[in-house]
């Protein structure tokens, strides 16, 4: 997700600020700052839970996706971060931002997406199959709102690829919580969040003036079918005329695995992609990142390659 630098929000708590988050809390239920388990740092943010009716805890940060200018363009992928570790949790949310939804159940049964904020849906093994108790996770939820659909990896394991409702509701901000009903509850640590996409302000990483009046719909356009796929993929792209157009596979470390089309390509056509590298080599299953690049705009999408 390094690749997608055009907007980007983070916080890691070394500075012990946790002024960007808005706190509610009651009963013996508590989110605060914890200094003796972080990862790879001071301080990390610990919400420590209870199974008592009416005892909760929500941590929400400052809008994401609202003013102050500029903000997360939701019409364009963008990709949320973090590392979890938890002791215990039953019924309780993991993660709310955006259009993405996790629920977590209890670590031995697969976690749930909304579907809906009214529907949640298993996907994937149990929580336990990939992050054991006591152990710092790496959680990567990339969501392309194009096919409505968001990916999750965690410890650098593919979980699965959820579809959201085309009419969900995206929630403005960052947010976890232990819910207030009896037997539900999270304890457990957050750190080192970071948000990725693109800004609705244009800029001059997105498009030049003159390219700022031309309607996106019509003059640019960048779409992988299907997604996921296994072993090949069709790429098909759209550039204003007079933009030599090139296509540029990354791995999710922004490394560039793929040259599909050079400079000066034509300014609408398709590529096929059969998930090697420009050796010719076969790459491993995971997330990669399609980029488009004409002039000085460029336009990026996530892509499932399944092996």
């Amino acid at each position: 997700i390094s690749i997608l630098p055009y907007w980007d929000w983070n916080d890691d708590f070394e500075d012990a600020d946790i002024s960007d988050w808005t706190r509610t809390q009651s009963g013996s239920a508590s989110i605060g700052l914890d200094g003796t388990q972080a990862h790879g740092g001071s301080w990390s943010l610990r919400i420590i839970g209870s199974q008592t009716a009416g005892h909760g805890a929500t941590a929400t940060s400052r809008p994401l996706f609202a003013e102050p200018m500029p903000f997360l363009d939701l019409e364009q992928t963008y990709a949320i971060q973090f590392w979890f570790r938890y002791g215990s949790f039953n019924e309780a949310w993991l993660l709310r931002c955006g259009h993405v939804g996790l629920f977590v159940f209890n670590p031995g049964e697969p976690m749930q997406f909304a579907y809906d904020w009214d529907d949640l849906r298993f996907f994937g093994v149990p929580f336990v199959n990939y992050l054991f108790p006591g152990t710092w996770g790496l959680v990567t939820v990339e969501v392309d709102p194009a096919s409505h659909a968001y990916t999750v990896i965690v410890s650098g394991n593919y979980v699965g690829t959820a579809v959201y409702d085309a009419g969900l509701v995206p929630v403005p901000a960052l947010s976890f919580e232990d819910p207030l009903s009896a037997g539900d509850y999270m304890n457990a640590h957050y750190d080192e969040f970071l948000v990725l996409g693109c800004p609705v302000v244009s800029t001059d990483v997105m498009a030049s003036e003159h390219e700022a009046d031309v309607p996106r719909s019509t003059a640019w356009s960048l779409t992988a079918s299907p997604n996921p796929f296994n072993p090949r993929g069709e790429i098909s792209y759209r550039v204003p005329p007079g933009e030599g157009a090139r296509i540029l596979i990354h791995d999710v470390s922004g490394a560039l695995v793929r040259t599909l089309v050079g400079k000066g390509g034509l300014v609408q056509g398709s590529v096929v992609w059969d998930g090697r590298d420009d050796a010719g080599r076969a790459l491993p299953s995971g997330v990669y990142f399609v980029r488009l690049r004409a002039g000085e705009r460029e336009i990026t999408r996530k892509v499932v390659l399944l092996m």
